[in-house]
């Protein structure tokens, strides 16, 4: 019996050493986890448990600068005009490794190109409603005082409107707290229990270091595309008033609250209805979220035009290749810099900005 424990410890550590640790992207992980990383790395994961949202962007990843945005939001001499951008994994750019190859970085390159002293913000964090987007703006975006926001919402609060479950408003019937923090778990346990066997399997089942939430999601986009339930305004409550909100706010604070409509059609290559499902399953799923993204639209245009907020019809946008899209609504490096052009363009015809040559 000695014998055989000693021998899968042996195996245990040449896994995790010889193996494991080879790889980067596992060793770094860990490290982060066991609070032994002291520098930023690209292998870890850009978002972490927050207190006061389901979770923030991460200071010690490659992907987030040291204001805690991925681009923008650091103190300028010259203080320029600031446009600060509001959103999902779509503003944050996930669809591109390299933050100069987002839509905000490449906004304000368009802006810059045309001699407008602008300097945009990409405070967009991957899978928030507009709920998350609100708590952020008001605990954080909000003290950098912009003087224009986009507000990039609605894609992901599909998620709670699909929700198998009773609606309610504060969207707990879709996500609710967890119960624990997997790193702080997994430290405790890897530092209890110093064997090689465990740790091993400690590694496989925590996967530590690749992001924690403060929640726990009762159905996954799977389970929503092809759920029962209905696609109806009273299902919405919870999007009219955050977004409402976000508006209220700015003006309140003399900002200019522009709205960008979301762009998702789940017909395109590689979107999650043709990744899931196949035939009856995937017309279904189809049809589901894209009267679900055609709703949320619906509302945040009526909500913007009373408040006499502009609205940027990003809904209609095309890329000059399909190829651009990644999937249903994520953009790659060149689809990015096209949709720069295209907001740019509306807000150089619809807004006044300072020139470069007005310092």
């Amino acid at each position: 019996f000695l014998y055989i424990i000693v021998f899968f410890e042996l195996l245990s550590w040449a896994t995790i050493k010889l193996i494991l640790f080879r790889d980067d992207t596992v060793k770094d992980r860990v490290e982060y986890a066991l609070g032994d990383l002291k520098k930023n790395s690209k292998h870890v994961s850009y978002i972490t448990a927050d207190l006061r949202t389901d979770y923030r962007l991460n200071k010690f990843s490659t992907k987030v600068n040291n204001s805690g945005f991925r681009h923008g939001g650091y103190n300028t001499k010259d203080k320029p005009y600031k446009i600060m951008c509001l959103g999902g994994s779509t503003t944050f750019g996930s669809g591109v490794q390299d933050s100069t190859d987002t839509y905000p970085f490449q906004l304000e390159l368009f802006m810059k190109e045309n001699r407008f002293d602008v300097h945009v913000i990409n405070a967009g964090i991957p899978y928030y409603t507009s709920l998350d987007v609100l708590n952020r703006y008001i605990t954080k975006g909000i003290y950098l005082k912009p003087d224009m926001i986009l507000i990039h919402t609605g894609g992901n609060d599909t998620g709670p409107l699909n929700s198998p479950n009773d609606y309610l408003p504060d969207y707990t019937h879709w996500r609710d707290n967890a119960v624990y923090n997997k790193d702080e778990v997994f430290k405790s346990l890897w530092n209890n229990y110093p064997s090689s066997t465990i740790r091993l399997f400690l590694i496989f089942y925590f996967k530590p270091g690749t992001g924690t939430r403060n929640s726990q999601q009762s159905s996954l986009p799977i389970d929503e595309l092809v759920s029962m339930s209905p696609v109806t305004r009273n299902r919405t409550i919870g999007l009219q008033n955050y977004f409402s909100s976000i508006i209220s706010i700015s003006k309140h604070n003399d900002i200019q609250p522009v709205t960008i409509l979301f762009n998702n059609d789940q017909n395109r290559n590689n979107s999650q209805a043709r990744r899931y499902f196949e035939d009856e399953k995937m017309d279904f799923a189809i049809r589901k979220k894209n009267k679900s993204i055609k709703l949320h639209n619906s509302i945040m245009d009526s909500i913007s035009n009373a408040n006499n907020v502009n609205v940027i019809p990003f809904h209609k946008f095309e890329p000059s290749s399909k190829a651009y899209w990644t999937d249903q609504c994520h953009l790659g490096k060149n689809g990015n810099k096209e949709k720069a052009a295209f907001i740019g363009k509306y807000l150089i015809n619809n807004f006044e900005f300072p020139t470069l040559f007005d310092r």
